[in-house]
């Protein structure tokens, strides 16, 4: 506690890449989890970052605003530096951030400018929050065990 570097956010102290990108005439797109602090002074946008789709916090569903935090029961995102009341139709964490990615690239494409886009996916922490699909795909695969699965390669 009290000692530089170990505020638990990220300080002004720091320039990012994205404010030094943004400056040399980058877009800067930004779709994550980003627990660097909450606030005007913290949020994506202040950090340089162009257009974002981004949680605040941590230990959140990949499914909807729960927050498995004691601190809060409801987890904190913004949107192009507004902070959102819900969160886009059939929402799943991995898709959306992808998916926003995407259209902010797309929304820009043809300008000429380069862009810089940085995306990082919520941590898999235990729950595992997949969709079915993706649970099931390769169900049985593996069931002849590691060695057996290695000599058919």
């Amino acid at each position: 506690m009290g000692v530089d570097g170990y505020e638990g956010y990220l300080n002004k102290r720091v320039v990012t890449l994205p404010q030094l990108l943004k400056g040399a005439g980058y877009h800067t797109y930004h779709g994550r989890q980003m627990a660097s602090g909450q606030g005007a002074r913290s949020d994506p946008g202040a950090r340089g970052f162009e257009r974002d789709f981004s949680l605040l916090d941590g230990a959140g569903s990949y499914w909807d605003m729960t927050n498995f935090a004691a601190a809060s029961p409801r987890s904190v995102f913004t949107e192009d530096g507004r902070y959102l009341t819900r969160l886009p139709k059939d929402y799943y964490a991995t898709k959306t951030y992808t998916d926003k990615l995407i259209g902010f690239i797309d929304a820009n494409k043809g300008d000429g400018k380069p862009f810089f886009a940085y995306v990082s996916h919520q941590a898999p922490h235990d729950p595992f929050h997949l969709p079915r699909e993706w649970r099931t795909r390769h169900v049985g695969q593996y069931d002849m065990g590691w060695d057996a699965v290695g000599r058919r390669g």
